[in-house]
């Protein structure tokens, strides 16, 4: 057996910026918290959804959440902003972006499925 375990909760709180006893430091839990914010509004979390399932335009985007292509616009560029998600080049048409979850954004996707069912759902 290799030493190839997984980090701990303080491992990966020392990688964020935490110190050698595992707390957080203020610089990393600001890091920590920045896509968590830009997930705080419906939009960006519908755009999320269907990026888990598949890179998508801003204009497919705009169809499927029954938004203004403008607003999509918006909160694309807070999550780019953000680490959650990027663009990619459309094979189709290399003219134009699609975009596609980070593997920050990939991480959050479970997250939002566990909030979005009902508390009482909720595991403990």
């Amino acid at each position: 057996m290799g030493d190839h375990a997984k980090p701990s909760w303080s491992q990966a709180l020392r990688g964020l910026g935490g110190d050698p006893d595992g707390r957080l430091s203020e610089l990393g839990a600001a890091r920590a918290a920045r896509p968590l914010q830009a997930l705080a509004e419906p939009t960006r979390v519908g755009i999320v959804a269907v990026l888990a399932d598949r890179p998508a335009s801003a204009l497919e985007l705009a169809a499927t959440l029954s938004r203004a292509p403008s607003d999509i616009g918006f909160h694309l560029r807070a999550l780019v902003d953000n680490g959650v998600v990027e663009p990619t080049r459309d094979t189709v048409t290399p003219t134009a972006n699609s975009w596609q979850l980070t593997g920050q954004g990939q991480l959050l996707v479970p997250v939002l499925a566990l909030l979005a069912l009902p508390v009482t759902q909720r595991p403990r």
